[in-house]
């Protein structure tokens, strides 16, 4: 019986110097992949900060603001050639315990979801649509999840103006706006 024995007791120390080595190793992975995961969420939050930077540099930047009953101002930008659109609220404007801000766009009657408002690396978030003359776009709290058509009333309408006159060559008014001469009467 003694010669069983032996591999026996042999076993038990190998799996626990085994186990010592496979906890140490998962520690080490572990650190390195939390490592990773921080270093790609900051690069992701810095690549989004990035953006939004970019845009509000944008040369062709266009804004559209709306004041909530408490002074706050929420502003819609967008840039049509970078095809970038963001909305940036007060930091103190949060949803209630069990809801979400929603992002919607309204074109005459039609309302679609533009999603959750998700704040990214600021008080920001980019949304997917790029705002037409004639279009508005709100923000309503709903519940936890989103709808599907707005249930509560908008907090802010932003509502998108008609795009502004193309330039005339040699910078000359448009007929629309150059001066009429009515002859003095």
């Amino acid at each position: 019986q003694a010669p069983e024995e032996a591999p026996a007791r042999g076993r038990r120390v190998i799996p626990l110097f085994a186990r010592v080595l496979a906890a140490a190793a998962a520690a080490v992975a572990l650190f390195a992949a939390g490592i990773g995961v921080g270093r790609w969420t900051t690069m992701t939050s810095m690549e989004s900060t990035s953006h939004y930077a970019a845009l509000n540099q944008a040369q062709d930047v266009r804004r559209s603001t709306d004041t909530m009953p408490d002074g706050h101002v929420v502003t819609l930008t967008w840039s049509p050639e970078m095809g970038m659109t963001a909305i940036t609220t007060p930091s103190a404007l949060r949803a209630p315990e069990g809801q979400v801000m929603q992002v919607w766009a309204r074109h005459g009657n039609t309302v679609e979801s533009l999603g959750v408002y998700e704040r990214r690396g600021g008080d920001y978030s980019f949304v997917d649509i790029m705002p037409q003359p004639g279009s508005e776009i709100f923000l309503t709290f709903e519940p936890q999840g989103g709808s599907a058509q707005p249930t509560g009333e908008p907090l802010v309408v932003l509502r998108v103006g008609a795009p502004d006159p193309a330039p005339t060559p040699g910078g000359a008014p448009s007929p629309s706006t150059a001066p009429t001469w009515d002859g003095g009467r």
